[in-house]
Formats: structure tokens, C-alpha cells, sequence
């Protein structure tokens, strides 16, 4: 992913294609070998959006300062960019890591905006109320999808 002051690129390939269709896309990569694999499943997709990380300036530093590629930091179940929180692992994903008797690297494999608008808040309202107001506005916010290294 490239940035610059007001375009932000985003990566697609066969995994967001079959993401886009609604299929479950199947890595041709060992699954022990490579536990997370870049999936919105992987991460707790809402956490970037959340009111205190908004009014951190969390977003804005997704945009602008988190490229394809750079390497994160996990510790427990945050995901670290030059030592800031930029995501946290979904409850599942951590459980799936733990027990593994080896170091993690990893690095960001995209960086999406994630839709928030009628559907996800009728689907989704416990995680729609806690949404800082200017994300509920616009209807999206971004979110760092991570895999290894």
C-alpha cells in the first residue's frame, strides 16, 4: 500500500476477491506454518473506530503513517506500529496462537475501510454503539489487517 497526503492504495488479489464474493478464500500456504493469513476475521474489526481510539487519533495514523508490509508488534492481543496500538486480535484468533511453542512475525498485509453503515449497525449493534460519532456519520473507518511475516 502506498500513501500519499489524499490517496490511500489498497492491495486486491485472489484473497479479497474471494472475500468479495462471499467465499472462503483457502491459502495454498501450510496452515501450521501460517496461522493468521490477512483474513477481517483474524483481527477485532471494530476496535479502530471506537470512540477513544477516534479521538486518539488512531485513524488519521492508519491513513497516513501504516503502509503494506511494515512489521507489528504483538503483545497479548495487541497489534503495535512503532511501538503505538493500531488493532487488537479477535478473541478467537488469540486462543488459536495460544499454545504455539514459536515467536510470531508479523507485518501489515492491508489496510481496508471497512463499511459501517445500516447493515452492519442492524446486524451488529454491540459493536455499532460503542463507534465514535464521526465514524457512524461517514459510515466507515479503518482497520490494519495483519498476517506473517
Amino acid at each position: 500500500m502506498t500513501t500519499d497526503s489524499n490517496q490511500l492504495y489498497i492491495r486486491w488479489g485472489n484473497r479479497e476477491n474471494a472475500w468479495f464474493k462471499g467465499r472462503q478464500y483457502k491459502s495454498q500456504l501450510d496452515f501450521q506454518r501460517n496461522i493468521l493469513k490477512g483474513s477481517p476475521e483474524e483481527v477485532f474489526i471494530s476496535w479502530p473506530g471506537q470512540e477513544q481510539q477516534v479521538r486518539n487519533g488512531l485513524q488519521d495514523y492508519i491513513e497516513k503513517q501504516i503502509h503494506l508490509g511494515d512489521p507489528l508488534e504483538l503483545r497479548e492481543r495487541e497489534l503495535r506500529h512503532g511501538g503505538r496500538e493500531v488493532g487488537r486480535l479477535s478473541k478467537d484468533t488469540v486462543l488459536k496462537l495460544q499454545g504455539m511453542d514459536r515467536t510470531v512475525k508479523l507485518h501489515v498485509s492491508n489496510v481496508i475501510r471497512y463499511t459501517c453503515g445500516r447493515y452492519f449497525r442492524e446486524r451488529n449493534s454491540q459493536y455499532w454503539d460503542p463507534l465514535h460519532e464521526s465514524v457512524k456519520r461517514q459510515e466507515w473507518f479503518y482497520t490494519v489487517l495483519v498476517e506473517e511475516a
